[in-house]
This record gives C-alpha cells, sequence and structure tokens, in this order.
C-alpha cells in the first residue's frame, strides 16, 4: 500500500502478504517492515506487531451465500480459443447474476441477488451495519 509504505515494502514475502490479511481481519494495521517503527501514535511497534493505528471503515464480514448446486454458471472465459486464436465465448451463453445493494441513512444494509433473472435471493435484510462496524462514510 502506498498510503502505508512505512510498514509495507512495496514487495511482499509471504510472511509479509500475510500482515495484509492480519491487518484486514483486525483493523489495526501491522508493521512489516523488516524493522522497529514508532508509529503514529508514539507507540514503538517491534517487526511483526499490531500498531495502534486503526483503519478507518474496517468493515467486518456481515454473510454471505452459496448458490444452490442445481443453478448452472456459464463462464465466458472458460470458452476457450477459436481456430483463429480469438475467443470462443459468446455472451448469449453467460448466465446473468443481478446484485440489489441498498444502504439507508440509518445504516442499514440489504443485499441480494437474481439467477438469470430469476427471483431475488436475500442475503442480508436490514441489518445495521453501523452497530457492528461504526458510522458511514460521509460519502461514497
Amino acid at each position: 500500500s502506498t498510503k502505508y509504505a512505512k510498514y509495507y515494502p512495496s514487495a511482499l514475502s509471504t510472511t509479509q502478504m500475510n500482515a495484509v490479511q492480519s491487518t484486514c481481519a483486525a483493523g489495526y494495521l501491522y508493521n512489516f517492515s523488516g524493522t522497529g517503527q514508532q508509529d503514529a501514535n508514539g507507540y514503538y511497534i517491534d517487526d511483526g506487531s499490531q500498531t495502534t493505528e486503526q483503519i478507518p471503515y474496517n468493515y467486518n464480514y456481515l454473510g454471505g451465500d452459496t448458490l444452490s448446486s442445481t443453478v448452472k454458471l456459464y463462464s465466458q472465459e472458460a470458452a476457450g480459443k477459436n481456430s483463429a486464436g480469438g475467443s470462443k465465448a459468446v455472451r448469449g451463453n453467460a448466465t446473468p447474476i443481478t446484485y440489489a445493494l441498498s444502504i439507508t441513512q440509518d445504516g442499514l444494509l440489504s443485499l441480494s441477488y437474481s439467477v438469470n433473472g430469476g427471483t431475488a435471493q436475500p442475503v442480508i435484510t436490514n441489518q445495521s451495519i453501523t452497530a457492528s462496524n461504526g458510522p458511514l462514510p460521509a460519502s461514497f
């Protein structure tokens, strides 16, 4: 991340890539710079340790849904190449998936999806994201 280059070098080892995952999971920056550093709040942070710098708008995982095994999805990328080396993809063979997402000014989130124009399947309905994740950004 160029914003947090102090803690995250431009080329990351496997251990350092895990730092990114740790940061997202904890909601705080981690120092994987290779040396101990003073964080923005004045605390000395050993290499590999969590800083005291909380990430703004680090929203927690809210929920998910698994498609039924009866739903057949077709990918244009899986179509392969024709004899001229071009794609054999045919847009008409793709399975459309439509998503509906709404967030009210009160922080209630609803998410649903529809496969091939079918009935919308709710994933999350009127869940307060501000209660578990903090305030909404001023704008999107």
